[in-house]
């Protein structure tokens, strides 16, 4: 039988209700969690009065990384 794997992402590191979603495969819920961060730093990029560079790029998505978790069921 198969693990299930569920992904846990924080809004922030104080977020008292997280976004929980379980998927049957493994590189379904890596895939879900790299489309998440990915949209969560291009939010951020998007919003910002300023440019970014490389490097601050490099930290927005280790930021946002650091937010989520992987649950074997």
């Amino acid at each position: 039988m198969t693990k299930k794997c569920t992904v846990i992402i924080h809004a922030d590191s104080l977020d008292p209700n997280p976004h929980i979603k379980t998927f049957d495969l493994p590189y379904q819920a890596e895939d879900y969690a790299s489309d998440r961060v990915a949209d969560a730093v291009q939010w951020r990029v998007d919003h910002s009065p300023y440019s970014i560079s490389e490097e601050e790029l490099d930290q927005m998505y280790e930021e946002e990384w650091q937010l989520v978790h992987f649950v074997e069921n």
